[in-house]
């Protein structure tokens, strides 16, 4: 049976459409992922459309209208941000639920990827 997720946001369908940014990215294993944004919301198990491996994606939308996305590489244990927004705090936020105690790289900024 699949677990409610533990954000304050409502699930997207996937393919979530918004215009996105990176964020950051986050090491973290699987479970840990599902305990707190439950079962994923589309998973790719062709490797053609991945960097290797199979990769989980979760969507949400929340109350301000920001919308975040989260794609997990599972041979990597490695999970990717992604908003609507270029403003990072604001998507971390969100997210903090999950977040805490973990180091987020966020490079240099937001990277605009579409």
């Amino acid at each position: 049976m699949s677990q409610p997720h533990k954000l304050s946001g409502r699930s997207l369908p996937i393919p979530a459409r918004f215009a996105t940014w990176w964020i950051g990215c986050f090491d973290v294993k699987r479970e840990e992922l599902l305990e707190v944004l439950g079962e994923p919301h589309f998973e790719e198990h062709d490797s053609l459309r991945t960097a290797g491996g199979s990769e989980d994606h979760w969507a949400f939308e929340f109350a301000d209208g920001m919308k975040v996305g989260v794609l997990f590489r599972r041979p990597y244990d490695q999970a990717d941000i992604f908003a609507d927004s270029s403003d990072v705090q604001a998507a971390l936020a969100w997210l903090e639920p999950l977040l805490k105690d973990r180091e987020v790289k966020t490079g240099d900024g937001p990277v605009s990827v579409l």
